[in-house]
């Protein structure tokens, strides 16, 4: 009796351990699958170059490839003690060129902590000229990605490539003709226009 009594203690012993070790995987594996997938960008966090993001009418002109910004969040609640809250920034931009075909540009950056902008520096060269770009962003942990920028409540950024300074401003006044060359200005309020040939002008 005695060697049975131990015997099954050690069977419930050994059925104690299995029981401990299940649950200790299930523990992880809930760990695992409980990442939390990154905030959707808002459309006030995007800039092309140093300007903030707007399509339409109040889209941006850039005189070069921009720098487009995004800051981008992930949750921490998912986080294990001291693990880095890291995030990248997926980026895309799209036009349609002179042929009617769409053209797309993709990048994504290194990883950063949450909250930090995320940048994308655009090749010189790589948007035609006046043409109207079209970008959004999106963030990713990893494991999982958010909604694009300009999905739901949000909205596509765009911009245009002006590669083509206005021309030399012209200056009139009446009281100071440009080819008179010596015009006796004491206490003579003078009147100036100035003007652009440039039909794209606006200020």
């Amino acid at each position: 009796m005695d060697a049975l009594k131990r015997s099954g203690g050690h069977r419930l012993l050994a059925v104690g351990c299995a029981v401990a070790a299940v649950m200790a995987a299930g523990i992880g594996a809930a760990q695992a699958a409980d990442n939390l997938p990154p905030k959707q960008p808002l459309v006030q966090d995007l800039e092309t170059g140093s300007k903030e993001c707007a399509a339409g009418d109040r889209r941006v002109y850039v005189s070069g490839a921009p720098v487009l910004s995004a800051v981008l969040y992930d949750p921490e609640e998912d986080n294990h003690p001291a693990e880095a809250n890291l995030v990248k920034g997926e980026f895309e931009a799209w036009w349609t060129d002179a042929d009617g075909v769409e053209q797309r540009l993709t990048r994504t950056t290194l990883e950063g902590h949450s909250g930090n902008p995320q940048r994308w520096h655009m090749p010189e060269g790589s948007v035609p000229p006046d043409t109207v770009i079209s970008w959004r962003v999106r963030a990713n942990d990893g494991k999982a990605t958010s909604p694009w920028s300009s999905e739901g409540d949000g909205s596509v950024c765009e911009f245009v490539h002006d590669d083509v300074n206005p021309e030399k401003a012209t200056i009139s006044s009446p009281e100071y003709p440009e080819n008179v060359f010596w015009v006796d200005g004491v206490g003579v309020y003078g009147h100036f226009t100035m003007d652009s040939p440039s039909d794209d002008v606006v200020a």
